[in-house]
């Protein structure tokens, strides 16, 4: 089980969507429901509280493969082993706690990395630090769209890779449609970008959506509490009329 996993992921380091899509047949029909409910889920309201469980593999996964590269060219000869469990570690906890702050990293690096070829490499953190903060600054501020994308595709695709596994129990044939890898590979494609539009675009933000339900409240409190003196009024007035 654990080869044939590691041999589904590694199809994801080359071009190969048949290799992609061949991941759903690892998956227990019942485990193909729930990874197609949490990909609906994430299409839907991913934005909130459920994109940790987006942001959480993604910076363990930054953290990891990323990370000794980036020690390399910052301090060269660090253990490479324990600065990838160590960053992955780290990262994936930011992800869990602070997602805006992996969007920070994710973006400031890179283009602090940019920044340091216009400097020499005397003077790296010149170039460095001041790409770092600026890219990272506008990727924590844009965090809302970021996960709205990242969430709406991670979706898509958990949602594509439930189907195939559990739709077959149903009686529904599916090797038709895996003969057309970069069909059901666009039809993903086609859903995260209807996703990522429903949740940044027509979908209140949190603050909004729960202004809206505080409001909402507010007002049903108020016609609760008119309700309960037009009843007060009326009987005020029938017991005038009785004297």
């Amino acid at each position: 089980m654990m080869e044939g996993l590691q041999q589904g992921l590694a199809a994801y380091g080359k071009l190969d969507p048949a290799g992609w899509l061949a991941l759903h047949a690892l998956l227990p029909a019942w485990v193909g429901a729930v990874v197609a409910s949490l990909g609906g889920a994430l299409l839907l309201v991913g934005t909130g509280h459920l994109f940790r469980l987006v942001s959480t593999p993604l910076g363990a996964a930054m953290g990891f493969f990323l990370a000794p590269g980036v020690a390399e060219r910052l301090q060269p000869g660090w253990p490479a082993a324990t600065v990838a469990w160590g960053a992955c570690a780290v990262l994936a906890l930011v992800g869990l706690l602070f997602p805006a702050g992996l969007a920070f990293v994710a973006a400031g690096v890179p283009a602090g990395f940019l920044g340091m070829r216009y400097v020499t490499p005397e003077e790296w953190v010149m170039g460095f630090a001041p790409a770092f903060f600026i890219a990272g600054t506008v990727a924590a501020l844009a965090e809302r769209m970021l996960a709205g994308v990242l969430a709406s595709f991670t979706g898509a695709w958990l949602l594509l890779l439930g189907a195939l596994a559990f739709l077959p129990a149903l009686g529904v044939p599916v090797k038709a449609a895996l003969a057309q890898p970069w069909g059901l590979v666009a039809l993903a494609g086609l859903l995260g970008a209807a996703g990522t539009y429903y949740q940044v675009a027509v979908k209140p933000p949190p603050e909004e959506a729960k202004k809206l339900k505080e409001e909402k409240t507010a007002k049903k409190q108020r016609e609760k509490e008119d309700q309960e003196l037009e009843r007060k009024f009326e009987k005020f007035t029938r017991g005038g009329k009785q004297r």
